[in-house]
């Protein structure tokens, strides 16, 4: 059983459909399997709200499906704390439940690892406009300002100035849900940590790591922080991942994550430290564990996380790459209608071209990103090194020309 897939989420649904199992999803909204395009392949889904745990319970013990349930996984990053509690509970298999709320909740992480003296910034939570003045001017300026409980670098933004960050958490105060859960309101105002960023995509399986790879990435400028580029593996530091690899199990020691998917953000800094950016207790998104781990590994995070919940055993490839993949993502320049992406049709000559897609259709209003969501579609290619590989998708994405109407 899976707690409402999102698109990054739909890996699940592939691998358990191969494997041959049934599926049965809970979902907080009727039109979430049709419009995400599942709703044929589930045996039935049950439709509930998260947030009232004991409906949640009741009404999954009166399904007619329930005795058949052999697992219960999360399938997207909103409700992994709720598939432990809802697992544990019911005696499936689940991944420890303070872990993964140390995880899901960045304030919380922040005070395991700090006690636990894993190096993260500086970082005070706040919900109101003059807790952030005052927060802002105990570490000084710039700072980075994030939502606690948020995903998909929504609202995550850097502030040089006062009136810029009490611009943004007056803002932020007004938003009450996040890919469609509720938020609990609580911002973390933080020291920004200027560097290089990695991704370190992990399998943990009791407490042992049977796979690890670091992912190279690229962002926008401040303020806002869209992912733009991803390497598998990373193209940069080569000789760092050891280091960077030890420093992410590190962090998941440290508030007792010891089995499943881990995607955990960190920067090597200028002064060369790392710094915990943040613990996400689940399946990287963004395409790097439905192709760009498979492609280059032979790794699959989600038939691995089926594979762990089912007590089954996991073919985990080497950590010798088979390749190198890159994925590359189309922003948008301006605001307007978008009306044609140029060159868009001669994209599979380009080298190293696995596939793209757009996430717009011609004649759709676009604009400059603020958080990923907003993006206009992707590339992926993949080359014999990372190097390689970068460079036939920066070469495939300057091939490109986006035209807008004003």
């Amino acid at each position: 059983m899976l707690l409402e897939p999102g698109f990054g989420g739909l890996g699940y649904i592939e691998a358990v459909k191969k494997r041959g199992h049934e599926l049965l999803v809970l979902t907080q909204r009727e039109e979430n399997p049709q419009e995400r395009g599942y709703a044929h392949l589930l045996t039935d889904k049950i439709v509930v709200d998260f947030e009232d745990f004991k409906t949640l319970v009741n009404t999954l013990k009166a399904n007619q499906h329930f005795s058949k349930i052999k697992a219960i996984l999360p399938a997207m990053d909103e409700n992994t704390h709720t598939a432990s509690r809802l697992a544990g509970s019911l005696g499936f298999r689940a991944a420890p439940y303070e872990a993964i709320m140390a995880g899901r909740y960045k304030d919380i992480g922040r005070k395991v690892c700090k006690e636990k003296n894993i190096q993260t910034p500086q970082s005070i939570k706040v919900r109101t406009e003059k807790e952030a003045r005052a927060a802002a001017h105990a570490l000084g300026y710039p700072v980075i300002l994030k939502p606690a409980d948020g995903a998909g670098s929504a609202h995550v933004t850097l502030h040089n100035t006062e009136t810029s960050l009490l611009e943004e958490v007056n803002l932020l105060s007004t938003v009450k849900t996040n890919y469609g859960y509720p938020v609990n309101g609580e911002f973390l105002i933080e020291e920004f940590i200027d560097g290089q960023e990695f991704s370190v995509e992990i399998f943990m399986w009791d407490s042992q790591v049977k796979f690890a790879s670091v992912t190279e990435k690229h962002t926008t400028p401040p303020p806002c922080f869209v992912e733009t580029l991803h390497v598998v593996p990373t193209a940069l530091f080569k000789e760092e991942i050891p280091e960077i690899i030890h420093f992410a199990v590190s962090a998941l020691t440290a508030i007792g994550y010891s089995d499943g998917p881990a995607h955990v953000e960190l920067k090597l800094s200028t002064s060369g430290h790392y710094f915990l950016i943040e613990i996400n207790p689940r399946i990287g998104g963004d395409m790097i564990s439905t192709d760009l781990l498979r492609i280059s590994f032979g790794m699959n995070m989600h038939d691995a996380h089926i594979c762990w919940a089912l007590e089954e055993p996991y073919p985990f490839p080497s950590s010798q790459a088979l390749c190198a993949t890159a994925i590359s993502f189309l922003l948008a320049p301006t605001k307007g209608r978008l009306l044609k992406v140029a060159g868009w049709e001669n994209l599979s000559q380009q080298a190293g071209m696995v596939k793209h897609a757009l996430f717009h259709k011609i004649g759709e209003c676009v604009f400059p990103p603020t958080e990923n969501a907003e993006r206009l579609g992707y590339l992926i290619c993949k080359g014999d090194t990372p190097h390689i590989a970068k460079e036939h998708v920066k070469s495939a994405l300057e091939s490109l020309s986006i035209e807008i109407s004003s």
